[in-house]
């Protein structure tokens, strides 16, 4: 790894002038205690995305959504989940049959990067939208997909998981813009993490062979782990004989099982980072890789020492592992930290900075900050606070999604060291050889009503102590809350994009050819009625 990063950095010396190469790795649930030296169990499970990371330029301070669909909706968008339509965000809200997705109104980065001249391939989760075609990666920007649209699927088969009651249907599409979707009839079904790997090589090889005539590849690497289920991986990602070593310092075995699905990931990242070298790509070429969320503890996953984890706004749901690794950074940068507050939304202008294009192009309503400068080394801060969470959402029991009233709309931010949070549901630090982390169930809980808390995340990222009720605090609260409640009124105003299920209008699509695919045409395909039991 040394010889590599060594041989890219002497190259990157010279080769500068054409628009960089970028790949865009998003890890699932991957959270803040999976990777690196200072895991608690789990050290051994990254060495080569520690090196990366030790060799690049670590985001401590980074957030993100604290749930799947809303973190990729941030990401694609640029804008916060709950002032787009995606906010309504728990356990279950985005389903395969779900009819509703990312809005079409809003042009997302991989339409922004083709205007700056670049190939655009999406290689994993989607997650944002399929009922309609329109929703669908190659509709939205990318020049190929090859993606499963839920949440989850088995990682050899990829059929959904869990299984349906009424049928087992295939969750993998290829698309090409300007073509109908494919479904995947011709792939062969090697485990998920192996198969993207080696399509996310195959799109580096192709740039890499169009020599002086290709255009610069941004390459959105979206990989399946390390979510559940925790599958065994294929031969060539983890061999017992080579890598079970890397298991001896955890004893509990749904960690074991998750740590054999981090290890297949961290082969993987090592493929791809190796064909970039071999096809003498990465000394133009940035690599970043980042969590969409914090990481299920009872899943296997941990972020000990922060606070919960998936669908929490604590530190453990929304503060996870990101860094940048290039030979194009600056010698400054390689090797150290950044410690400024950084959002997923900041990924849309960042990249597209990244890419040569001038910010003041894109829409003047996103909510991510070009953090680019920071980056290459500039010590200006971008960003001073952060919407973490906005829920003004509650679903009734005909199905139907009513707006809360702001004392009891679920929220939380940043505002410089501070962080405050309103109506959530306590969550304990879950180290993870504990019983209390394999029990932890995330997004789920016997309580039916959330406090409010203030902790200066700053100095105790752990939120140990609450500072709500101090009075000494309370112009620090009464500002948060006041900044939270303009958010609100905005959220309340946009709406949610949420529908119920429509499941036997997806179901019976979806018999006829195996996959899940769109099922719609039209909004008015489905109905309230056709929800999922």
């Amino acid at each position: 790894v040394a010889a590599t990063q060594t041989d890219a950095e002497s190259e990157a010396e010279t080769e500068t002038d054409s628009a960089p190469h970028i790949v865009f790795i998003m890890t699932d649930d991957l959270g803040f205690n999976d990777l690196g030296e200072d895991s608690t169990d789990l050290s051994e499970a990254t060495i080569f995305m520690t090196t990366l990371r030790e060799g690049g330029l670590n985001i401590t301070r980074y957030y993100t959504q604290s749930s799947c669909t809303p973190a990729r909706a941030a990401f694609l968008s640029g804008r916060y989940p709950g002032l787009s339509g995606m906010g309504y965000d728990s356990r279950g809200s985005f389903q395969p049959e779900s009819p509703y997705g990312l809005s079409l109104e809003y042009e997302l980065l991989p339409s922004y990067m083709k205007s700056l001249g670049y190939s655009t391939e999406i290689v994993g989760k989607w997650n944002v939208g399929h009922y309609m075609q329109e929703y669908l990666p190659t509709e939205r920007g990318f020049d190929q997909a090859l993606t499963f649209q839920t949440d989850q699927m088995h990682y050899h088969n990829y059929t959904t998981y869990p299984r349906e009651d009424d049928g087992t249907w295939v969750d993998l599409l290829l698309g090409y813009a300007g073509q109908n979707y494919q479904t995947a009839d011709a792939v062969d079904r090697v485990y998920s993490t192996e198969l993207f790997s080696t399509r996310g090589m195959m799109a580096i090889q192709d740039t890499a062979d169009a020599g002086d005539d290709a255009d610069p590849l941004f390459l959105y690497l979206a990989y399946q782990a390390v979510h559940v289920p925790h599958e065994q991986p294929s031969q060539n990602l983890y061999n017992e004989e080579v890598d079970g070593w890397r298991l001896s310092q955890t004893s509990y075995s749904y960690r074991k099982n998750f740590a054999k699905t981090l290890i297949a990931l961290d082969n993987a990242v090592k493929l791809v980072v190796e064909k970039l070298v071999s096809t003498e790509l990465m000394a133009n070429t940035f690599l970043v890789v980042a969590s969409d969320n914090g990481g299920c503890p009872s899943d296997g996953s941990n972020n000990y020492p922060l606070r919960g984890g998936k669908f929490d706004a604590f530190e453990g749901g929304v503060r996870v592992p990101s860094f940048v690794y290039s030979p194009l950074l600056p010698a400054k940068q390689r090797g150290t930290e950044s410690n400024a507050l950084f959002h997923v939304t900041d990924w849309l202008p960042t990249l597209y900075a990244m890419g040569g294009g001038d910010t003041s192009d894109l829409s003047e309503d996103i909510d991510g900050v070009n953090q680019y400068d920071h980056l290459m080394g500039s010590e200006t801060v971008a960003r001073n606070s952060i919407l973490l969470s906005m829920n003004a959402w509650t679903e009734d029991n005909a199905g139907v999604l009513r707006t809360k009233d702001f004392k009891n709309t679920t929220g939380a931010m940043i505002v410089g060291d501070y962080k405050f949070i309103q109506n959530q549901v306590w969550a304990k630090r879950y180290s993870p050889e504990t019983s209390s982390a394999e029990k932890c169930s995330c997004g789920i809980s016997a309580e039916t009503s959330g406090s409010h808390y203030l902790y200066n995340v700053f100095d105790d990222p752990y939120e140990t102590t609450n500072l709500y009720d101090d009075e000494s605090y309370a112009e620090v609260v009464a500002k948060l809350e006041d900044l939270l409640r303009k958010y609100y009124r905005t959220a309340a105003e946009t709406g949610s994009s949420w529908k119920m299920t429509s499941c036997s209008t997806s179901h019976a699509v979806w018999a006829e050819s195996g996959y899940v695919t769109p099922f719609a045409t039209s909004d008015d395909d489905v109905s309230s009625d056709d929800a999922c039991s």
